[in-house]
């Protein structure tokens, strides 16, 4: 019985300090968390032809830290210089992709929103959310730049950042045309660019120029034809 209560005493005691070494202290949690805040998430695009690449680009990433991707349940973890280090994971993965304080998660789908969760490379604070960025990539109208929609970019399927998946290019003049037709704009088509040979510069030039060249002609001509008649003693 003594032995029990001896137990029952000895687990009391020792389970606050067990707790206590399992919590994040909040003086650090105060801190992580302003560190993750800071952390900058961008997204950035490049237009190819008749579509768009984006990447998420995350910079100012403090070292021992992770970014959880929720979606595609992916960890990335700036380790940073130091070499003897644990890496403590919320969710069992026990691996990640390692990068630097700075890195991009490429070629990304549009039209969709992103959320990212940060944790700290810390034993008593690891099952903490330090912070939650979220990025909403927007999405892409690869008619934008049609001839069609000129005069009418204000119109929504003009617009660079609509969604039109749900259309095909056929489909999607007719419903311009549409609009068109019911606003009562007048396309103008473009002209035809000329293309100009060397002989048709030159003709320009000397139409432009003509009263300086036509008077250098004709003295480069009389003094020519004196020339001529002298050498041959024609006078």
């Amino acid at each position: 019985m003594l032995k029990k209560i001896l137990l029952f005493i000895g687990l009391f005691i020792l389970l606050p300090i067990n707790a206590k070494a399992a919590l994040c202290e909040n003086k650090d949690m105060i801190a992580y968390q302003e560190q993750a805040k800071n952390i900058s998430v961008t997204y950035e695009y490049e237009e190819t032809d008749d579509d768009i690449i984006f990447n998420i680009r995350f910079s100012n990433v403090p070292m021992q830290f992770t970014v959880f991707d929720v979606d595609a349940f992916q960890n990335y973890f700036y380790k940073g210089d130091g070499d003897d280090f644990t890496y403590v994971d919320a969710f069992g993965i026990q691996s990640y992709i390692p990068v630097e304080s700075e890195f991009v998660i490429p070629n990304v789908e549009k039209n969709r929103s992103y959320k990212f969760q940060i944790f700290v490379n810390d034993w008593s604070c690891r099952y903490n959310i330090m912070y939650t960025h979220y990025v909403t990539i927007p999405p892409y109208n690869k008619y934008y730049k049609d001839s069609l929609c000129k005069g009418i970019e204000d119109y929504k399927l003009c617009n660079k950042w609509v969604n039109v998946s749900r259309y095909t290019y056929d489909e999607w003049k007719d419903e311009v045309n549409k609009y068109i037709n019911k606003k009562g704009i007048v396309v103008k088509e473009e002209e035809p660019v000329e293309v100009k040979g060397v002989l048709d510069y030159a003709l320009d030039f000397y139409l432009d120029y003509y009263y300086f060249i036509l008077p250098i002609i004709i003295i480069l001509c009389i003094g020519g034809i004196i020339l001529y008649n002298k050498k041959h003693d024609l006078f």
